[in-house]
This record gives structure tokens, sequence and C-alpha cells, in this order.
């Protein structure tokens, strides 16, 4: 009887775990991986001075994807008559034949005209007086995009500035080398960084170093007008025979003392290259 009554309890738990089983549906294979797209950054090319203008395109220009590049100038930082002339001859110089200089921000094809170069450039001048005018024919935020894309972005003397992420214009105000003697004012954000050309004139290697050490979580790049220096992603390449300096505050220490007190930080780097040496910022 004991025996009859536990093959009977097995049964119906066997039957009751049988019914309580869902069906299950046959495996899926794995989904495909998602493609990350590839984004190829053009070189952002900072170059002291018309001087070392040819130089440091000969290295740029070389590295491009494309045998006939577009070349578009970009004149805006000044007023004068002949702006943009001498940036277009030094081109033709290197046997670039296409390369116009835009003649009007807000034209109606001016955004095509961008997006289609292989090379924009900025030639010398005020870049605050850029800086307005691309603000005011709406096409700041565009050149990030260009930039991502593959396009070479340069300029040179005072321009150069509006490649970083801050720049600074005019002269330092007094007293030096304290809080907000230098307001830098917003760049185009190309390089992560301040970029300051001419640095031997008019205390602006001061005024550089005061900007760099006030924020103090930026890289200051600052050139004479015969240094070029070629940034791609992380790298910096030095292609120009001038002096070149890069100063480091990011991992500065900061003594807060008052507002009329000179700057006080500890383990700000100090590095100097000289032409065909590369650095990796991003460390």
């Amino acid at each position: 009887m004991i025996r009859a009554l536990l093959a009977l309890l097995c049964a119906t738990t066997v039957g009751w775990a049988l019914t309580a089983v869902p069906p299950q549906d046959p495996p899926q294979p794995d989904p495909e991986p998602v493609q990350t797209p590839i984004i190829r950054y053009g070189s952002v090319l900072a170059v002291g001075g018309i001087e070392a203008m040819e130089q440091g395109l000969l290295d740029a220009l070389g590295r491009l994807d494309v045998d006939s590049p577009i070349v578009l100038i970009v004149p805006h930082a000044s007023d004068e008559e002949t702006r943009g002339q001498a940036e277009k001859e030094a081109f033709e110089r290197l046997g670039i034949t296409q390369v116009n200089v835009l003649p009007n921000l807000e034209g109606e094809d001016t955004v095509a005209l961008l997006s289609n170069a292989d090379v924009i450039w900025f030639s010398d001048g005020s870049p605050g007086h850029l800086m307005r005018q691309l603000a005011a024919a709406g096409v700041i935020s565009n050149f990030y995009q260009w930039h991502k894309q593959g396009t070479l972005i340069g300029a040179n003397g005072q321009t150069a500035g509006v490649l970083g992420i801050v720049y600074v214009e005019g002269l330092i105000d007094e007293p030096y080398m304290t809080h907000l003697s230098v307001r830098p004012r917003r760049g185009l954000g190309l390089w992560n960084g301040l970029v300051l050309t001419d640095m031997m004139n008019e205390n602006r290697l001061a005024h550089g170093i005061s900007a760099v050490l006030d924020q103090n979580r930026i890289m200051g790049l600052c050139q004479d007008r015969h240094s070029a220096v070629r940034i791609l992603g992380d790298d910096m390449f030095f292609t120009g025979k001038g002096s070149t300096m890069v100063i480091d505050a990011r991992r500065a220490k900061k003594t807060w003392i008052n507002e009329e007190s000179t700057h006080s930080l500890r383990d700000v780097k100090l590095h100097t290259f000289a032409m065909g040496e590369t650095f990796t910022w991003m460390q």
C-alpha cells in the first residue's frame, strides 16, 4: 500500500512539473554589433606669423587625403582691402591652385563653400573681430563639425588664438599676474587650451602665462612668429623653426590668498620644443 501511494505521489509531482514548465522558444542568434562611426578629425595648424606659414603648411598639406585640396581663406579678422591676400599667395607658392578668399560671411552659399573646403584658413588680424563676425553670421558651431569631418583648419598671427578654447587679446592689465588681470575670451574650441602667438612682443608671454595660471585647468601654447604647430588628436607636431612653449597648469596646486594677491601656484610645468619634435599633450 505504501509503495503504491509513493508511486502515485511521484507521478503526480512529475505531472505538475511538466505542466508548469512553459514552452521554450528556440535560441535567437546574437544581434549584430552596432558599428561605431569612425570620426577622422582634421589637423589644427597654429602658425605664429606669415613667416612660418609655408613651413607649417608643407607638413600639414602633405598629410591630407586629397591630391588637389580646395582652400578657402576666411579674412574677416581684418577690414583691410588686401586682407587674406598674403595668405593666398603663400598657398599658391606651394603649388596649390584652388585657393579662394571668402568675400562675405553672410552670403547664401557661405556654409556650402566652407563645407566643401579641404582647408579653412583664418588670415591674420584681430581674433576678437573675427569671432564677432563669425557669431553674426551664425557659423561658429559649424567649425567643430567640419573639424570632425577631417578638414584642416588653421590660422596665422594673432588670429590663431581663436583655434583654442579661449584666447587673449590686447595688453595685460596692471597689476600683473593677479586674479583677472587677464580676461580670456571664448574661442572656437578646436584645441582644449589657449593659443597665443607673437609671444615676444608687448608682454604677450606674460599675458599668456597669467591667463593659464588664473584658469589653472588649461594648457597654453605660446609661439613666436617663426613657430608652427600642428595638433592632431592628443599629439602636437612642431614644424616651424621658431620658439614654442607649452605651459601646463592642469595639475598645479593653487593657493587662493585674495583678489589683489599675485598668483600662488606649485608644480606648473613648462615645456619648450624645437622643430621636428612631437609632444603628447593629453597625458
